[in-house]
């Protein structure tokens, strides 16, 4: 599941699925506009947040999981997903939700 155009270790989906979370304490609301085994890209302009921040966060269709902010990106920031302290069984409940997106049909991402 290596993406091969570009130095990015997993495929991103695009997506439009909502997203509450909590960054630093703080709720917010957004949007996840891609999607990988890694990470996702957060639409969420006044999350207020810093990079390393520890993200907590719910998206449709995937469930809980939790991050840390790589990077602000225009509209948001790059979360990276923490596999710390992450059991099998959410690891394989993620791969699959990414095997949903795909087969619904979300557009692979090569940038």
């Amino acid at each position: 599941m290596y993406a091969s155009e570009n130095k990015r270790q997993y495929e991103r989906f695009e997506i439009d699925a909502a997203v509450v979370g909590q960054i630093g304490g703080h709720d917010f609301e957004g949007r996840v506009s891609d999607i990988s085994l890694g990470g996702a890209a957060i639409m969420s302009p006044n999350a207020g947040y810093q990079n390393d921040q520890f993200v907590r966060l719910h998206m449709e269709g995937f469930g809980e999981t939790r991050g840390y902010v790589r990077r602000a990106i225009p509209g948001g920031f790059a979360l990276e997903f923490s596999e710390e302290s992450m059991s099998e069984e959410e690891i394989r409940k993620r791969e699959a939700a990414i095997a949903t997106f795909r087969s619904q049909g979300a557009g692979a991402r090569r940038a």
